[in-house]
């Protein structure tokens, strides 16, 4: 069998308060009004523009 690599190059960063993973939820809901963003990088935002139907650029 041949062996085959995937190299992952990140589209963006998502931004939150939480700074340790001790301090992060465990549930979402745990987070509940807990704000935080996600910045795609500008050269991959029109192909997410209609992911959730919900994205604007």
């Amino acid at each position: 069998m041949k062996t085959q690599s995937l190299v992952c190059h990140p589209i963006g960063i998502i931004h939150s308060p939480y700074r340790d993973l001790a301090d992060m939820p465990i549930q979402p809901t745990g987070a509940t009004g807990v704000a935080g963003t996600v910045a795609v990088d500008e050269n991959y935002r029109e192909g997410l523009k209609d992911a959730d139907g919900r994205f604007r650029s």
